[in-house]
This record gives structure tokens, C-alpha cells and sequence, in this order.
């Protein structure tokens, strides 16, 4: 599989899935917003504030997914413009997220930097190559060595830079497996610029499919809205499917059950889009333990008459984010189509 990591942050369930680095400050960043590229769902909001000791909203935010020899990311993009000073957009790392091996910058003119993990400057676009308070569509793929590396930035589909050289900063592999997301400044003297992202995707270079550039992506989250063929859950009231609708998550509202084999599916939500192509799906929960011993579960997909199973989650005590991906339909083996999205049942 080439897809290692894809959120789209409609869930509003970030604090789930993303971790805070310790350093970070600020009040309120660590938020979602509903000001989306495509008017539709949310997105992931970092930084903003006002001068002064803690009132900025500088924040770091990291997941780690497989690590892959060439990571191709991409993700829609807006920034503000705001502050006096550099803020980072994101960094790249490996060694489970302890060695920096690059950083991409901006600058209150508009103008990507992208940065070695030293931090050193490579490349710096022109004024205004980001406009202030629009989506962009960013790419980005690099290979780590002391030489031969590379790294490669692109914009809307126009390639901004190339670089071949020197792109291991330190550490042990030559591997990327963690990405930073960053908003605000980290001078606690300067006004702290807001970025947003969404439809965030990390490919590897391996697979048949999704192992490389693709241009703009949504990541589009379809949520439950009706009952499924089965409801073998105990609901805490209502139907099942109002149990796990909720955005964001309302974990005193939930489903549970004690039986071996029982399953529980939801109708989904249409796609919004008049879509052409499916590259994956990413199926998601949340989920806890809240009896003795060990609790296992595997997420169900129906697709026509064909029940399928990812992979058994053993849950915890505290409610925690689980989720499954497939590039090809498991009833088919072949691509998901938009019919069949239309017609899935998950649970």
C-alpha cells in the first residue's frame, strides 16, 4: 500500500490524532475551522494572536505514519500574511520523529522558503508566490542522503524547485516517517500568522497506485446517517448511527456490546462531489474498553453483499482514534468507484 496517511479534519477530532509538542504555546490554535477550499466540511487552523508574553498561538503538531524512503505529500493550503517574522508550514522527519531533515517556511511577503533540517535556505520563491487569505495546492517529495538527495517543491501543480544534494541532517535512517504542522510564531514578541490545511495526504514511492505526484486531492469525510443492514449494538439511546455522528464526537453518546461476532453498519453520507476517480478509503472510529479484560474490534465494511474486515484493534481504557485504509475495494479487488462509495456501509 502506498497510502500511509490522510486526514481531512472534518471529524474535529485532531486531538485524537495529532500530537501537541511540548514548547508549543498559545490559547486557542489547536482548532478546526469551516472555512474550507471547497465550502464543505473543515479544516485544521494553526496560530493567530496578539502581541504580548502567551498571547501568541504558536503550535506544532505531529503524526508519524510508515516509514518510507520518498514520502509524497500534498495538501491544500491558506495563510494570512500576518507577523514580522518566518513561520514554518511544515517539516519533514525521521528516527520516529527525532531528526529534521527538511522545512518549508514563509515569509510575511508571500515567499515559500524551503529550508534543510538545519534550518538553512535553499530556495526562496518569488514576492507574492503566496497570496494572502487563499488556498493553494502543495506537493512535496524528498529522498534522504548525505549526497544525491533531494527535495522538490511544488505549487498548484507548477514544480517551484529542485534540489539535488546534501538532505540528511543527522540521525541513523534515511527514512521519513512523521510530519509537523505548524501555525503562529515562535517569538513571543511578534504577531503570530494564521495557516490553514486540508485534504492532507503522505504517499510512499512503492505500490501501483498512489506512489507518486497526483495534483489536487480531496479528502472527504462521509459520515453515518442512517441505520445500516446490521445493528447488533446497544445503543446509550436513540438509533445506533445518531451514536457516532456527532461532530465532534460526543463520547457520552456510544454503542456498545459483549457478544463475539456481533456487528454494527451505518449508511453514509452521498459524496459531494461529482468524482471520478477513487484513490482510497480510510475507514475511522473512535473506541474504548469499558469492561475487564481484553476488547478487541474490527471495523466492517459492506460492499454489495460482501462483508469485510480490517485489521483487529485492541481498544484501552481511554477513547482513542483507530482507522483502516484500502486503495482497491476488498469484495472486488479493483478500484473503488463512486457508485459503490454511494451504496457502502461502514461500522
Amino acid at each position: 500500500m502506498s497510502l500511509l496517511l490522510m486526514d481531512g479534519f472534518d471529524a474535529d477530532d485532531q486531538t485524537l490524532k495529532w500530537t501537541l509538542i511540548a514548547g508549543s504555546f498559545g490559547q486557542d490554535s489547536y482548532v478546526t475551522s469551516t472555512v474550507t477550499p471547497y465550502g464543505i466540511g473543515r479544516c485544521i487552523q494553526l496560530g493567530g494572536g496578539s502581541t504580548g508574553l502567551n498571547a501568541q498561538s504558536y503550535k506544532q503538531i505531529t503524526r508519524q505514519f510508515a516509514a518510507t524512503s520518498r514520502p509524497y505529500i500534498g495538501f491544500n493550503f491558506k495563510a494570512n500574511l500576518a507577523g514580522t517574522t518566518n513561520g514554518r508550514v511544515f517539516a519533514l522527519k525521521g528516527d520516529s520523529g527525532a531528526t529534521t531533515h527538511a522545512i518549508v517556511t514563509l515569509n510575511p511577503s508571500g515567499q515559500l522558503i524551503l529550508n534543510n533540517g538545519a534550518g538553512t535556505a535553499l530556495y526562496t520563491s518569488p514576492v507574492g508566490t503566496i497570496l494572502a487569505n487563499q488556498w493553494n495546492y502543495v506537493e512535496f517529495t524528498m529522498t534522504v542522503a548525505d549526497s544525491g538527495g533531494l527535495y522538490e517543491l511544488v505549487l498548484n501543480g507548477t514544480v517551484l524547485t529542485t534540489y539535488t544534494g546534501d538532505t540528511k541532517n543527522a540521525g541513523t535512517a534515511t527514512t521519513i516517517d512523521t510530519i509537523s504542522l505548524f501555525g503562529g510564531s515562535s517569538s513571543q514578541s511578534s504577531v503570530a500568522p494564521t495557516y490553514w490545511w486540508d485534504d492532507l495526504h503522505v504517499f510512499s514511492n512503492t505500490g501501483t497506485v498512489n506512489n507518486g505526484y497526483t495534483g489536487v486531492l480531496v479528502v472527504q469525510s462521509l459520515f453515518p446517517n442512517g441505520a445500516g443492514s446490521s445493528t447488533q449494538f446497544s445503543p446509550t439511546g436513540g438509533a445506533n448511527y445518531t451514536n457516532v455522528q456527532e461532530v465532534p464526537d460526543n463520547t457520552a453518546t456510544y454503542n456498545t456490546d459483549y457478544v463475539s461476532g456481533h456487528r454494527d453498519t451505518f449508511a453514509l453520507d452521498d459524496l459531494a462531489y461529482n468524482v471520478a476517480t477513487v484513490r482510497a478509503v480510510q475507514q475511522c472510529f473512535h473506541g474504548s474498553q469499558i469492561d475487564a479484560g481484553t476488547g478487541n474490534l474490527k471495523q466492517a465494511q459492506k460492499s454489495g453483499s460482501t462483508i469485510s474486515y480490517g485489521a483487529t484493534k485492541t481498544l484501552t481504557a481511554s477513547n482513542a482514534f483507530y482507522s483502516d485504509s484500502w486503495e482497491t475495494n476488498p469484495a472486488t479487488s479493483a478500484a473503488y468507484t463512486p457508485t459503490e462509495i454511494s451504496a457502502l456501509e461502514a461500522g
